[in-house]
């Protein structure tokens, strides 16, 4: 081959070769990135946009309309995803890992005035103080939000044992001595988070759809209302430290869609394969990574509810479990959201703690030879916190 055709290559070769190179310096030189559509792990690549919906999807999401809410907004355009997380930018992947996104307290108004338009507001008697909680529900048919229609309350036995615990300890400084945190993960639309507000205590609502979560902050900000106008009562406080953190639990930096079942139960979307796949994205994050939105020192008392997921909490939890005290966290366990293995290892994590499990709404005794059988809720308290008799007024 001719000496002047390598002349005229070589050059060529080495400028391709500067230009890509410095391009993935620029790429990858921050420490900030934003994922393209290929280069994180998606469950559902074809239900990146609204526009990209199967007709099955969207005929099943039309059946239940509470599911069709803001499938209409591209949540990875940056008009948008700029405006969701407070301190950073949703889908933004920071130091190796996604954020954990706590909303803005203003969100952009395209999304708000949806959830509001399409939301109705019930009032939810609070089993612990006899008040009436304001609750933003679904207008349309969702299971939670048609048991408050039907029943003005859903799992009050729960929420007044649970709740009714947090409240006697909340100045008890022999149990909490810098304070007590309420910690509801899987909260969906805040029957457990709205009793605890009503305490003034802080509390950290997690939940992987957003539409829950700005139901809960428009639930908040009609408290905190009501709270300026009552502000006499002597157990009422003017303020209501809240964070919404809106992610899904996994040990894995990854994507997800949530699936919702066919029955019109927002409650009951997961990650796993059901009838309707959802059209927003929700980022990972970790258990542990709920430490740096706490009050350092405060005792948490948490609730787990996230179909299924509650392994996978606990599986990035052993930090937030090393530092804090939690003398009592209430999951429901239900044999068919989880794998035998799990089981064992939830059962292993608490009793290696020194948790014994007792049944949630009663704090009777349950003994771990049952929970192989066992479906329902329960609390795993802390064995000194229960021979303390902390459990019972």
């Amino acid at each position: 081959m001719p000496l002047i055709f390598y002349r005229k290559i070589i050059p060529l070769f080495l400028c391709l070769l500067l230009l890509t190179v410095a391009l993935f310096v620029a790429f990858f030189g921050s420490n900030s990135i934003y994922l393209g559509i290929d280069q994180v792990e998606f469950s559902h690549k074809s239900w990146i946009f609204p526009a990209d919906s199967s007709k099955s999807n969207v005929e099943a999401a039309a059946s239940c309309k509470a599911y069709d809410e803001l499938r209409n907004i591209n949540f990875l355009s940056d008009s948008i995803r700029d405006r969701i997380c407070s301190g950073t930018a949703a889908y933004a992947i920071v130091n190796g890992s996604f954020p954990l996104c706590r909303l803005r307290d203003r969100l952009p108004d395209e999304i708000m005035d949806q959830v509001r338009s399409r939301s109705q507001l019930a009032s939810l008697p609070s089993p612990v103080t006899g008040r009436s909680l304001p609750c933003y529900i679904y207008s349309e048919r969702d299971y939670i939000s048609d048991e408050i229609r039907k029943r003005t309350g859903f799992e009050t036995n729960n929420v007044a044992a649970l709740i009714g615990l947090l409240r006697r300890i909340k100045s008890d400084r022999g149990v909490a001595p810098n304070g007590v945190t309420f910690v509801d993960v899987g909260s969906n639309i805040g029957v457990f988070s709205l009793a605890a507000m009503d305490l003034g205590v802080p509390v950290v609502s997690l939940d992987a759809n957003i539409r829950n979560l700005l139901r809960i902050r428009l639930s908040a900000e009609a408290l905190m209302t009501r709270n300026r106008l009552n502000k006499s009562a002597s157990d009422i406080t003017t303020a209501i430290r809240s964070h919404l953190v809106w992610n899904f639990i996994s040990s894995r930096v990854s994507l997800s869609y949530l699936n919702f079942p066919v029955d019109c139960n927002v409650g009951g979307a997961t990650k796993f394969s059901r009838a309707v796949a959802d059209t927003i994205p929700v980022m990972s994050s970790s258990g542990n990574a709920l430490a740096r939105i706490l009050d350092p020192g405060s005792t948490l008392i948490m609730k787990i509810d996230i179909e299924g997921g509650e392994a996978d909490f606990l599986k990035t939890s052993y930090q937030l479990f090393d530092n804090f005290s939690i003398p009592v966290v209430q999951m429901e366990w239900l044999r068919r959201h989880m794998s035998r293995d799990e089981q064992v290892f939830m059962m292993n994590f608490f009793t290696s703690r020194g948790y014994v499990p007792t049944l949630g709404g009663s704090f009777a005794s349950l003994s771990t030879a049952r929970l192989a059988r066992f479906n329902g809720d329960i609390v795993w308290t802390k064995l000194s916190f229960f021979n303390q008799g902390h459990l019972f007024a």
